[in-house]
């Protein structure tokens, strides 16, 4: 905020000084361009906030089932924000430049001067920024897989990182009208410069590079217990034919009926004929079986314990699901989930607490759709984190707890060497033979990490 202010008071030459009002006016103003920028990266900021929210398990229940309905609104409502943001972009200069401390006349002003003219051409600047990024990102990631070079990796990971924040720094000055400081050339204004840029590089090159853990040895899960699509997902056929090839793991996702049976599904709804779509939450299984073929939890579990296959259940969960549902899987499943150490997770935290509560051998994991909230703060054994905005802060902050962490679902090669580099204890993949099969050589795929700054930036 600071930065903006002096960036303001030099292209002015004026200050709020003595203006209450125009300064609460710049202040809200600010946190609007916050609030704006935080699905931007907001200059590699946005992931340190949103990775610091202190949501409580509950909290952070409700949103990730809530996803789908809160990204489009919210969606819309920052599509919206951003329109208005750069229709009214002078109105900060013009708060500094008024006669008098009156931020709503201003604000009028402003928008009388704006034009669609100039918010079709700020937004088309905006894409074009977006793009440019973009592609630098690639082109320098590509270029280190060219090169293979440890060196050129940490110093142009480095000059990235400080040349996207000052594109992005130009970029809304320009678009605010903060005039940059033009300073005349000399020998001891380029030393300065040249120092600090090796400096910087130096910074963001540790930040860059380094943020990942040691990479480990891949604990390999089967995504619903199919590989390559070679079987139906959640199907004790599945079970019996991949439980072969004796990875760590199966993954598999069950549903509990109105009247408190679990069968293995990973869609909350089935279709009944006449009624359309319905939550299985709202069905009894005879219902279901009238119309579907029911893989019943039950057998699925009875089948992996005959066969030793561990397995990770996810316990999906809806906003109508019943609120002691942990209580009932775990009274109904104690002794078989116990006999191959079987684990579950989930995105209900509440149902994780149920579990563990009554049953402490049992390990527990939270399973995120996307990655927000301190993470750390939470009660459980083990993390699920979507691959695609999992950052190596969390990973640190997590591993530091000595808990493990397994990315999902990792199905193209880069994907899972990006995880595997950033040092994620294993993977939810349905292609678990290619991840098996997959060799990482850190210093000759340690690129891959620069692809982090899409994520950091975008």
């Amino acid at each position: 905020m600071g930065l903006l202010y002096f960036g303001l008071f030099q292209t002015t030459r004026r200050s709020l000084s003595g203006m209450i009002k125009s300064k609460l006016a710049f202040l809200l103003t600010y946190i609007l361009y916050l609030g704006l920028g935080l699905p931007f990266g907001l200059l590699g900021f946005s992931s340190i906030i949103e990775d610091s929210l202190p949501l409580s398990g509950s909290q952070f229940t409700w949103l990730t089932i809530n996803r789908r309905p809160l990204v489009f609104i919210l969606g819309g409502l920052e599509l919206i924000g951003i329109g208005v943001a750069i229709y009214l972009r002078g109105y900060l200069k013009a708060l500094f430049t008024q006669n008098s401390d009156h931020p709503i006349k201003v604000l009028k002003l402003t928008f009388r001067k704006g034009s669609a003219k100039d918010l079709l051409k700020w937004s088309l600047f905006g894409l074009l920024l977006m793009i440019v990024v973009t592609g630098m990102i690639i082109a320098v990631a590509w270029l280190n897989s060219m090169i293979n070079n440890h060196i050129v990796f940490f110093v142009s990971a480095g000059i990235l990182t400080f040349s996207l924040a000052l594109i992005e720094i130009l970029f809304i000055c320009r678009l605010l009208e903060i005039r940059v400081i033009n300073f005349k050339p000399s020998f001891t204004l380029f030393v300065l410069a040249f120092i600090s840029l090796v400096l910087m590089c130096f910074f963001n090159g540790q930040v860059s590079s380094y943020q990942a853990t040691k990479p480990m040895n891949q604990t390999i899960i089967i995504h619903r217990g199919v590989i390559n699509h070679n079987s139906q997902a959640n199907t004790i056929s599945a079970l019996k034919k991949n439980s072969r090839y004796h990875f760590p793991y199966v993954e598999m996702d069950i549903q509990e009926t109105m009247d408190h049976h679990f069968i293995c599904a990973h869609d909350d709804a089935v279709k009944i004929p006449g009624k359309g779509l319905r939550d299985i939450n709202d069905l009894r299984l005879a219902t279901i079986e009238k119309y579907h073929h029911v893989e019943v939890f039950g057998n699925y579990l009875r089948v992996a314990n005959r066969l030793r296959q561990p397995l990770i259940i996810e316990l999906k969960v809806t906003n109508n699901s019943d609120p002691k549902m942990g209580d009932q899987f775990i009274n109904q499943f104690r002794s078989e989930l116990i006999k191959q150490h079987h684990q579950v997770h989930s995105i209900g935290y509440r149902y994780l607490q149920q579990i563990k509560r009554r049953e402490p051998q049992i390990r527990v994991g939270l399973v995120t759709m996307l990655n927000f909230s301190d993470l750390n703060r939470y009660q459980v054994n083990f993390y699920t984190l979507q691959h695609i905005t999992l950052n190596a802060r969390v990973i640190n902050a997590i591993h530091k707890t000595n808990r493990p962490i397994y990315a999902w679902t990792d199905d193209h090669q880069l994907s899972m060497k990006r995880m595997w580099l950033m040092g994620v204890n294993g993977q939810v993949t349905d292609q678990a033979v290619k991840l098996k099969q997959l060799s990482l050589k850190p210093q000759r795929d340690e690129w891959v990490l620069i692809l982090n700054l899409l994520v950091d930036y975008l």
